[in-house]
């Protein structure tokens, strides 16, 4: 798991880097943030703990998803939209949770999320959440929604 997270900053880095037009040697504020502040931070919007049952799951910490997206919405418009996508996803991915109080969480935590982002970037969000379901409940897919 430490491999693949290390493998999508890297992926992201590359693309934040590309999508600002930054050089090797370009500002280091950015490449301290691209490099360090925003993949920890990503990383520290789960955390694992034990539920009721007694497995081991993650939880969505609230406070750091939206420390990270104040700071995701003060990046250019370009990094802001290819960083958020990620953060949908992690969002999205705590709505599977077998746990009804963690899922409720999440989906407060994604409700507050969208509400911050506006109706301009609604359009992601349903998407991740269409993403989600079909995952979950491939029955209900069948529609496609007119965005």
């Amino acid at each position: 798991a430490e491999e693949e997270a290390a493998e999508e900053d890297a992926a992201d880095e590359e693309e934040s880097a590309e999508a600002l037009d930054v050089k090797e040697n370009g500002d280091k504020v950015w490449q301290q943030l691209n490099t360090r502040l925003l993949p920890d931070l990503r990383r520290a919007i789960t955390k694992k703990i034990k539920d009721k049952t007694g497995s081991n799951v993650q939880i969505c910490r609230a406070a750091v998803v939206y420390a990270y997206l104040n700071l995701l919405r003060t990046l250019p418009e370009a990094v802001f939209r290819l960083k958020l996508p990620n953060l949908l996803i992690i969002l999205c991915a705590q709505l599977k949770l077998k746990d009804v109080t963690l899922r409720d969480d999440a989906r407060k935590v994604l409700a507050t999320t969208a509400s911050r982002l506006g109706p301009q970037y609604l359009r992601f969000v349903v998407s991740e959440l269409r993403g989600t379901v079909c995952s979950v409940y491939p029955r209900t897919c069948s529609w496609e929604p007119s965005l």
